[in-house]
């Protein structure tokens, strides 16, 4: 199994994270990722969310960096 990495600026701060799962960086912002696995063809794939479950905006994200291997 491969893990799952990639990072972000967040505000201006640089984020890095590892593996699928819900992270939560702060109340205005939840990052969720999902990962599939085909064993069959030596492949995966995975999918990030990016949610404001508060009630004021949150920071600018960018550099977003979906495949960090």
């Amino acid at each position: 199994m491969v893990n799952v990495g990639f990072s972000l600026n967040y505000g201006g701060e640089h984020l890095t994270f590892e593996n699928e799962g819900k992270y939560v960086v702060d109340e205005n912002l939840t990052i969720t990722v999902k990962r599939r696995e085909y064993s069959e063809f030596n492949a995966c794939e995975w999918v990030l969310w990016f949610e404001n479950n508060g009630s004021q905006n949150s920071k600018i994200l960018s550099d977003i960096n979906d495949c960090d291997i």
